[in-house]
């Protein structure tokens, strides 16, 4: 069984008020439905019908053969209308792959973590950005997609 943990992590500096959020973490797959048609307004209403604060996306291409060569995050940010942030952690069918951040906030700061791995085939990254929701507060937001592959010199 192949599977890997897509992951959202939510930072706040204290505030004097309190702000409620809601996240979604979505493997989009390169937007592939199961029929191998790209099809990111389907995406883009599932994300819609949530309505998120954050989404944290995992498997996204930017410029990549695959898919047309779309900027897949410019993309779903134009047909939810939220914000976006996206990093790759790896260059792969002539553009970008990595994960990527949908946000209701504007985006002030980018910065993509690369993470620790023993499998050379795929680099994961955390991307982190940061928004302020309210005057006064800071948040910062990270989406991860962690590697399902154990560690070869762990038995």
């Amino acid at each position: 069984m192949r599977w890997a943990v897509c992951g959202a992590l939510l930072f706040v500096a204290a505030s004097a008020s309190a702000i409620e959020l809601r996240v979604l973490t979505y493997n989009i797959h390169h937007g592939r439905r199961a029929d191998g048609r790209v099809d990111l307004e389907r995406i883009a209403a599932i994300i819609k019908s949530a309505k998120p604060d954050f989404v944290a996306m995992n498997e996204v291409d930017r410029g990549v053969n695959r898919s047309g060569k779309m900027d897949q995050p410019a993309e779903l940010a134009r047909l939810t209308g939220l914000h976006a942030a996206f990093e790759k952690n790896i260059d792969y069918d002539g553009g970008e792959y990595g994960n990527a951040v949908l946000s209701r906030f504007p985006i002030i700061n980018i910065e993509n973590l690369p993470l620790p791995s023993q499998y050379r085939g795929e680099q994961r990254g955390m991307l982190v950005v940061e928004v302020h929701p309210q005057e006064g507060q800071q948040l910062w937001f990270a989406a991860t997609h962690f590697d399902y592959r154990p560690d070869p010199t762990r038995g």
